[in-house]
């Protein structure tokens, strides 16, 4: 026999229907995954990392190039002072020799006179050298590194000088550069070669010249009075600088007018 209740039991099990709900496309848009988020942080701490990373690269290049510009301007500045005392030392020495020509001229003793000669003319050249060579010894000590190309510009120079100084002739078929004393091309060459094998940190460069005394310059700065003394001429002293001998009283001290100041030029951003 049936049960009544069969068909009412067969209902109740029945399950009610599940909705689903379709979300909106907006709101799909607008939901933001986790991995997203944390790719957007990736980037942005990337993007700082490198920013961080050119800016200490950017200030360790700043200080490098502040260093490398001081050590380059102090052994520059050491290698031209200590040029320039050496050099003064060759003229303080060429002065004193001047006088003992002068003793000597005056007792007659022509043996002495033509030994002094041959000291100054030797010391037209060691003098300079020995300038060059203590001024790049200041220039290392003062942290300057030697230059591959200074130093093979000098070696080339002493190699010109032992090849080429001896046998140039002018038009005229005279020797260009005669020989100050037998071999002199051969030991200056020498000279320089010993510079350049030990290595140039600071080149040399020639002097400019104050020639017009009526501007400020001053006679010490003028080629015409080395010349002058070199080649004993002096009628240049008669005709350029009367008041020069005139009032001449002693060598030290100096009796020609201080030196001017030299030209000053601002590097601070060169």
């Amino acid at each position: 026999m049936n049960s009544p209740f069969l068909g009412h039991e067969r209902l109740g099990t029945v399950s009610p229907p599940s909705l689903q709900v379709k979300p909106d496309e907006g709101m799909r848009h607008l939901t933001v995954s986790p991995n997203r988020r944390s790719g957007q942080v990736m980037v942005f701490f990337i993007m700082i990392v490198v920013l961080l990373t050119l800016t200490a690269l950017w200030n360790f290049d700043l200080q490098k190039l502040f260093r490398v510009k001081s050590i380059t301007q102090n052994g520059g500045d050491a290698a031209a002072l200590m040029a320039a005392r050496w050099q003064a030392i060759s003229l303080n020495l060429a002065g004193d020799l001047n006088l003992l020509q002068v003793i000597a001229l005056s007792e007659g003793d022509n043996a002495a006179l033509s030994a002094i000669s041959n000291l100054q003319v030797r010391l037209r050249f060691t003098g300079p050298m020995t300038a060059l060579m203590a001024a790049q010894q200041a220039a290392k000590n003062n942290g300057l590194h030697i230059n591959p190309d200074y130093t093979a510009f000098l070696h080339e120079h002493a190699r010109n000088v032992a090849d080429n100084y001896g046998t140039e002739v002018g038009e005229d078929g005279e020797l260009l550069f005669p020989e100050p004393w037998p071999g002199a091309w051969m030991d200056y060459s020498r000279m320089i070669a010993s510079v350049a094998d030990n290595g140039v940190a600071a080149a040399p460069d020639n002097l400019q010249l104050y020639t017009d005394r009526a501007s400020g310059g001053h006679l010490l700065y003028d080629i015409a009075f080395y010349e002058a003394v070199a080649g004993r001429n002096w009628c240049w002293f008669h005709f350029n600088a009367p008041t020069l001998l005139e009032d001449y009283v002693n060598f030290f001290p100096a009796w020609w007018p201080p030196l001017p100041e030299p030209p000053r030029s601002d590097v601070s951003n060169s």
